[in-house]
């Protein structure tokens, strides 16, 4: 009789174990679609005074570590932000340089700093899962009039991604927060300009 009794209990634990990990797995997925409001980032930053005919991207300020960790970053970063910037039909150019030389008029310079950059690596991910935490990214901006060198703008922005989430899509969103930033950093751009 007891071993009847401890087999049911067994079964009705496991059970209620199997429905937990049920329960956890489906609350981790979030439940919804994301919408336009959910992606976009809100602004609430004033209109520039000035209207600009062309935003130049300057080079990215980024810590040689972090450079060499993410090889791709970068690039990702500002192909994203040129092509955000060129769908708004702005006229958007990439420059190399940290210190622009020219001072073309109705230019408006974006200057990025890195300041902080996580990306969680595919094979981690794959193996801790949600427990290796979240990608991040913070970046600093400054848009500056390049005629006159003053900053009009300066800000900080960041995205992270939801490690649960990640592990849903094999670290595809860890891998594209570089390129994603630069959609945030370009809709920024867009909302300011008048």
């Amino acid at each position: 009789m007891k071993t009847k009794f401890n087999a049911h209990l067994m079964m009705k634990t496991g059970s209620i174990v199997i429905l937990f990990f049920i329960i956890l797995t489906l609350s981790a997925c979030g439940g919804g679609q994301a919408t336009k409001a959910d992606s976009e980032p809100v602004i609430k930053d004033s209109r520039l005074n000035k209207s600009y005919g062309t935003v130049l991207i300057q080079k990215v300020d980024i810590d040689q570590q972090t450079q060499t960790d993410n090889p791709t970053a970068v690039s990702d970063y500002e192909n994203n932000l040129l092509s955000e910037l060129r769908s708004k039909n702005l006229s958007a150019e990439l420059e190399k340089q940290s210190v622009l030389k020219d001072k073309k008029q109705n230019t408006l310079a974006v200057k990025t700093k890195v300041l902080s950059l996580r990306i969680v690596s595919g094979s981690t991910r794959f193996w801790f899962g949600a427990a290796a935490g979240k990608s991040d990214m913070i970046v600093e901006i400054k848009l500056i009039d390049n005629k006159t060198g003053n900053i009009v703008r300066e800000k900080v922005l960041s995205t992270a991604n939801n490690p649960f989430a990640a592990v849903w899509v094999g670290g595809g969103s860890d891998k594209s927060l570089p390129a994603d930033m630069g959609k945030i950093v370009a809709s920024y751009i867009i909302a300011v300009m008048p």
